[in-house]
Protein backbone atom coordinates (compact mmCIF):
# COMPACT_ATOMS: atom_id res chain seq x y z
CA UNK A 1 0.00 0.00 0.00
CA UNK A 2 2.95 2.23 1.12
CA UNK A 3 4.45 1.74 -2.25
CA UNK A 4 1.53 2.22 -4.22
CA UNK A 5 1.14 5.60 -2.64
CA UNK A 6 4.83 6.61 -3.40
CA UNK A 7 4.34 5.30 -6.92
CA UNK A 8 0.64 7.34 -7.63
CA UNK A 9 2.05 10.99 -6.38
CA UNK A 10 5.19 11.22 -9.00
CA UNK A 11 2.31 10.08 -11.56
CA UNK A 12 -0.14 12.37 -10.62
CA UNK A 13 2.92 15.38 -10.85
CA UNK A 14 3.51 14.27 -14.10
CA UNK A 15 0.51 14.69 -15.53
CA UNK A 16 -0.04 17.56 -13.89
CA UNK A 17 3.22 19.21 -15.91
CA UNK A 18 2.20 17.75 -19.14
CA UNK A 19 -0.74 19.79 -19.36
CA UNK A 20 1.36 22.78 -18.85
CA UNK A 21 2.20 25.45 -22.00
CA UNK A 22 5.20 24.75 -23.73
CA UNK A 23 6.84 28.29 -24.27
CA UNK A 24 5.87 27.91 -28.03
CA UNK A 25 2.30 28.01 -27.24
CA UNK A 26 2.44 29.99 -24.05
CA UNK A 27 0.81 33.01 -26.26
CA UNK A 28 -1.89 33.00 -28.22
CA UNK A 29 -2.46 35.46 -31.22
CA UNK A 30 -5.47 37.88 -31.59
CA UNK A 31 -8.56 36.80 -32.54
CA UNK A 32 -11.93 37.65 -34.08
CA UNK A 33 -14.97 36.11 -33.02
CA UNK A 34 -18.58 35.84 -33.57
CA UNK A 35 -21.46 34.89 -30.70
CA UNK A 36 -24.81 33.30 -31.22
CA UNK A 37 -26.75 32.41 -28.62
CA UNK A 38 -30.02 32.41 -26.24
CA UNK A 39 -30.84 35.44 -23.71
CA UNK A 40 -32.76 34.72 -20.65
CA UNK A 41 -33.52 38.61 -19.81
CA UNK A 42 -35.80 39.62 -17.20
CA UNK A 43 -36.79 42.97 -15.54
CA UNK A 44 -38.70 43.96 -12.37
CA UNK A 45 -41.68 43.76 -12.89
CA UNK A 46 -41.71 40.26 -14.36
CA UNK A 47 -39.67 38.07 -12.65
CA UNK A 48 -41.19 35.27 -12.62
CA UNK A 49 -42.19 35.54 -16.40
CA UNK A 50 -38.39 35.01 -18.38
CA UNK A 51 -38.74 34.45 -22.35
CA UNK A 52 -35.69 33.41 -24.31
CA UNK A 53 -34.19 35.50 -26.78
CA UNK A 54 -31.96 34.89 -30.00
CA UNK A 55 -28.82 36.38 -28.96
CA UNK A 56 -26.02 37.44 -31.41
CA UNK A 57 -22.61 39.65 -31.65
CA UNK A 58 -19.25 40.04 -32.70
CA UNK A 59 -15.51 40.03 -30.00
CA UNK A 60 -11.99 40.55 -30.15
CA UNK A 61 -9.59 38.26 -28.21
CA UNK A 62 -6.37 40.05 -27.20
CA UNK A 63 -4.38 38.02 -24.85
CA UNK A 64 -2.00 40.38 -22.99
CA UNK A 65 -0.07 36.94 -21.57
CA UNK A 66 -1.12 33.80 -21.66
CA UNK A 67 -3.40 33.30 -18.68
CA UNK A 68 -4.84 37.05 -19.35
CA UNK A 69 -7.05 38.23 -22.12
CA UNK A 70 -9.09 41.35 -22.50
CA UNK A 71 -11.95 41.11 -25.25
CA UNK A 72 -14.20 44.31 -26.11
CA UNK A 73 -17.62 43.10 -27.40
CA UNK A 74 -21.19 43.91 -28.48
CA UNK A 75 -24.01 41.71 -28.12
CA UNK A 76 -27.23 42.53 -29.70
CA UNK A 77 -31.05 40.80 -27.94
CA UNK A 78 -34.34 41.90 -26.84
CA UNK A 79 -34.95 43.06 -23.46
CA UNK A 80 -38.41 41.89 -21.66
CA UNK A 81 -39.92 39.78 -24.51
CA UNK A 82 -42.91 39.35 -22.64
CA UNK A 83 -44.05 43.19 -22.91
CA UNK A 84 -45.32 43.10 -26.54
CA UNK A 85 -42.02 42.19 -28.42
CA UNK A 86 -39.50 43.26 -26.00
CA UNK A 87 -37.09 46.35 -26.63
CA UNK A 88 -33.79 46.26 -28.71
CA UNK A 89 -30.96 46.26 -26.64
CA UNK A 90 -27.04 46.71 -27.82
CA UNK A 91 -24.26 45.99 -25.07
CA UNK A 92 -20.98 47.23 -25.84
CA UNK A 93 -18.57 45.17 -23.25
CA UNK A 94 -15.13 45.08 -22.22
CA UNK A 95 -14.55 41.67 -20.93
CA UNK A 96 -11.78 40.64 -18.73
CA UNK A 97 -10.88 37.15 -18.82
CA UNK A 98 -8.90 34.88 -17.20
CA UNK A 99 -7.59 31.80 -19.00
CA UNK A 100 -6.56 28.15 -17.55
CA UNK A 101 -3.94 27.20 -20.88
CA UNK A 102 -4.31 23.55 -21.11
CA UNK A 103 -3.22 22.57 -24.86
CA UNK A 104 -5.91 22.68 -26.81
CA UNK A 105 -8.63 23.47 -24.42
CA UNK A 106 -8.51 26.90 -22.33
CA UNK A 107 -11.03 27.25 -19.91
CA UNK A 108 -11.82 30.86 -18.52
CA UNK A 109 -13.63 32.75 -16.17
CA UNK A 110 -14.13 36.85 -15.99
CA UNK A 111 -15.81 39.66 -15.46
CA UNK A 112 -17.19 42.81 -17.48
CA UNK A 113 -18.28 45.94 -17.93
CA UNK A 114 -19.93 48.40 -20.11
CA UNK A 115 -22.89 50.25 -21.63
CA UNK A 116 -26.36 48.86 -22.80
CA UNK A 117 -27.87 50.63 -25.50
CA UNK A 118 -31.80 50.54 -25.30
CA UNK A 119 -33.79 53.76 -25.04
CA UNK A 120 -31.21 55.44 -23.55
CA UNK A 121 -27.50 54.57 -22.17
CA UNK A 122 -27.33 52.37 -18.80
CA UNK A 123 -24.60 50.58 -17.32
CA UNK A 124 -24.09 46.99 -16.49
CA UNK A 125 -21.64 45.19 -14.46
CA UNK A 126 -21.17 40.89 -14.92
CA UNK A 127 -19.18 37.86 -15.28
CA UNK A 128 -18.94 34.54 -17.44
CA UNK A 129 -17.51 31.59 -17.75
CA UNK A 130 -16.65 29.38 -20.47
CA UNK A 131 -14.60 27.43 -22.50
CA UNK A 132 -12.73 27.69 -25.88
CA UNK A 133 -11.31 24.37 -27.83
CA UNK A 134 -8.62 24.91 -30.58
CA UNK A 135 -10.24 22.75 -33.57
CA UNK A 136 -7.55 23.36 -36.21
CA UNK A 137 -4.45 25.75 -36.14
CA UNK A 138 -6.44 29.09 -36.39
CA UNK A 139 -9.68 28.03 -35.59
CA UNK A 140 -11.08 27.85 -32.06
CA UNK A 141 -14.84 27.14 -30.89
CA UNK A 142 -16.18 28.55 -27.90
CA UNK A 143 -19.02 28.11 -25.32
CA UNK A 144 -19.85 30.51 -22.38
CA UNK A 145 -22.06 31.38 -19.91
CA UNK A 146 -22.38 35.25 -19.41
CA UNK A 147 -24.80 37.13 -16.56
CA UNK A 148 -24.95 40.83 -17.11
CA UNK A 149 -26.57 43.55 -14.25
CA UNK A 150 -28.15 46.49 -16.22
CA UNK A 151 -28.05 49.47 -13.83
CA UNK A 152 -31.07 51.25 -13.83
CA UNK A 153 -32.99 54.02 -11.98
CA UNK A 154 -36.34 52.30 -12.22
CA UNK A 155 -35.07 48.44 -11.20
CA UNK A 156 -31.97 46.87 -12.35
CA UNK A 157 -32.62 44.18 -15.15
CA UNK A 158 -31.13 41.05 -14.88
CA UNK A 159 -29.63 38.56 -18.40
CA UNK A 160 -28.31 35.36 -18.74
CA UNK A 161 -27.07 34.97 -22.14
CA UNK A 162 -25.49 31.43 -23.15
CA UNK A 163 -23.40 31.64 -26.54
CA UNK A 164 -21.33 29.89 -28.59
CA UNK A 165 -19.06 30.01 -31.82
CA UNK A 166 -16.09 30.39 -33.81
CA UNK A 167 -12.90 32.46 -33.51
CA UNK A 168 -10.91 32.87 -35.92
CA UNK A 169 -7.06 33.42 -34.70
CA UNK A 170 -4.74 35.43 -36.76
CA UNK A 171 -1.20 34.29 -38.12
CA UNK A 172 1.46 34.96 -35.00
CA UNK A 173 3.65 37.59 -37.15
Amino acid sequence: MQTLRWTAVPLALAAIVSLAPRPAEAMRPVGLGATLGVGLPNGPANLGDIKPTFDWGFFTDIPLVSVFHISPSTTLYRLDPSAGGGVAATDVSLNFKFIVPLGPLEPFAGVTGGVTSTTKLEPHVGGMVGLSVNVVSNLDLFASLNYRLILRDGGNVGAWHIFAGPIFRFAPG
